[in-house]
């Protein structure tokens, strides 16, 4: 496992590949990484999945902002649901975003 200053890895990067974890870090300190919190969602199954979300810009020069689950808490993390939105789990487990009614 890497160490940086004498800190170990915070447990979401140690499942990480070696090569993901020295580039995160590069990036990132060990307190910078602790301190990103990002919303759970626990299926049936007891995984835990991240939210997160991203903008990216569509075809016509439109931006949209995407938003996805990951079992890693990752940059473009969020730490609540947007409004208008309801956190629920698809027939074979994942967690989806879907607008309320």
């Amino acid at each position: 496992m890497l160490q940086m200053e004498g800190e170990s890895l915070p447990d979401a990067l140690t499942c990480w590949h070696p090569r993901e974890q020295v580039r995160f870090l590069e990036l990132h300190t060990i307190k910078e990484i602790e301190d990103m919190k990002a919303f759970p969602y626990t299926n049936t199954k007891g995984n835990t999945y991240y939210l997160h979300a991203r903008v990216t810009t569509l075809k016509n020069g439109q931006q949209q902002t995407i938003y996805f689950f990951a079992k890693e808490v990752k940059d473009g993390a969020l730490e609540e649901v947007p409004a208008g939105y309801v956190a629920t789990e698809s027939k074979n487990g994942l967690p989806v975003l879907k607008k309320k009614a």
